[in-house]
């Protein structure tokens, strides 16, 4: 169970996070099209792919330092990178319209997702190695 939960969570958040952003456009754009999905998928993919394109660019070699436990503590956290992420949907379905709502819309929550999920997971990693906790 550890390593499902080790290897998943990560991946189901997100999951939550892109169809709950389908949701939320599909609510307040009034219905989807067909070239709506689309660029909703091609936002998604452009984000996923230019944040891992920028991370090898820029982070060199991905270590991966984090500990089980602390991959698991981080991810009881998902709810705000979840929530963060389903908002920016929310507002890219108010201000823009069309394609470009959809495209923007799930670009955007990719991107807060992602860098909400690897801050989670600093903030425990720091938290647990002692350093970097405010100290009073």
């Amino acid at each position: 169970m550890a390593i499902s939960l080790r290897d998943n969570t990560s991946a189901y958040g997100y999951s939550v996070t892109i169809t709950g952003s389908y949701a939320i456009l599909n609510c307040v754009q009034g219905g989807s099209t067909l070239i709506g999905i689309f660029a909703a998928a091609l936002g998604a993919v452009v984000a996923f792919s230019l944040i891992q394109a920028l991370g090898l660019r820029f982070l060199g070699r991905l270590e991966d330092d984090a500990s089980d436990r602390t991959r698991l503590i981080a991810r009881l956290m998902d709810f705000a990178s979840v929530g963060a992420a389903m908002g920016c949907a929310l507002a890219c379905g108010e201000f823009l319209s069309g394609p470009g709502a959809w495209f923007a819309a799930t670009f955007l929550s990719t991107c807060v997702f992602v860098f909400m999920d690897a801050l989670e997971l600093d903030m425990v990693k720091a938290a647990r190695s002692g350093s970097g906790v405010p100290r009073p």
